[in-house]
């Protein structure tokens, strides 16, 4: 028997925190979105299923999968439940140093000793935002772009003191979910400077991924397995095989 994991989005009600939500609802997993405002949460539950309907209309989701999407979100404006049982959290709040840090300090203060937590920010190092936060091993970042939903690019950095085991369980996890995860080492050139040069060949590239996987027999079974990277199967049972990152991680 196969179970997703419990996902926790905080800063939930922006933008990018709803995408990413959503994105990891439609591979499987069980998602909270969480926000102080819990109005804003709401109005945020509602785009993001309004923005998941316009994909149906292009034939880039089924409807099924977004009826299944829906029944995997939920919200709450309360911290300690919302992270309480997380496997994996994602933090996308304002890009304020000594807010992301309180926030990580406050996240890992709640959560299972087991969760790897993960920011979206794309300007600031992990080992800052970590600077407050209980065991840093298990923090890195992991940057979306933005339409998450139609990008399969999925930045992830590690701090100094973050363990390459949970670096590369994420990592896994990720291309389970067809997202083509990559590290900006030194001196292999602007990754993110590429991409945007590239916006609109990766848009369709994502998309025709999205189109593929529409009507597809099998799809991806989401397993409750960031301790055990190999444990992903694709629809026909066979086991994801992926390549481990290099050995030598820029730390940020």
């Amino acid at each position: 028997m196969t179970t997703g994991l419990n996902v926790t989005v905080v800063g939930g009600a922006g933008m990018m925190g709803r995408l990413i939500g959503g994105e990891m609802a439609l591979s499987g997993h069980s998602v909270v979105l969480y926000d102080l405002n819990a109005d804003k949460l709401q109005a945020a539950q509602r785009d993001l299923f309004s923005q998941m309907g316009e994909l149906v209309a292009e034939g880039l989701l089924s409807a099924s999968d977004v009826e299944d999407c829906k029944l995997r979100v939920s919200c709450s404006s309360d911290l300690p439940e919302a992270v309480g049982v997380a496997d994996l959290v994602f933090e996308s709040v304002v890009e304020r140093e000594a807010i992301k840090q309180s926030v990580f300090r406050d996240i890992t203060t709640h959560c299972p000793p087991r969760a790897i937590c993960a920011t979206n920010s794309m300007t600031m190092s992990v080992s800052v935002i970590s600077e407050s936060a209980i065991d840093r091993s298990r923090i890195m970042g992991v940057r979306f772009l933005y339409p998450v939903l139609l990008i399969p690019d999925v930045e992830i950095t590690s701090g100094l003191e973050t363990n390459p085991q949970y670096v590369e369980q994420v990592k896994s996890m990720l291309m389970s979910m067809d997202k083509q995860p990559f590290f900006k080492a030194p001196g292999s050139g602007n990754h993110l400077k590429l991409l945007s040069q590239n916006y609109k060949r990766r848009q369709r590239e994502g998309a025709d991924t999205r189109r593929r996987r529409v009507g597809a027999s099998g799809g991806i079974h989401a397993q409750n397995a960031l301790a055990d990277p190999g444990s992903y199967y694709r629809g026909d049972g066979q086991p994801l095989r992926t390549n481990h990152f290099p050995s030598a991680v820029a730390p940020s």
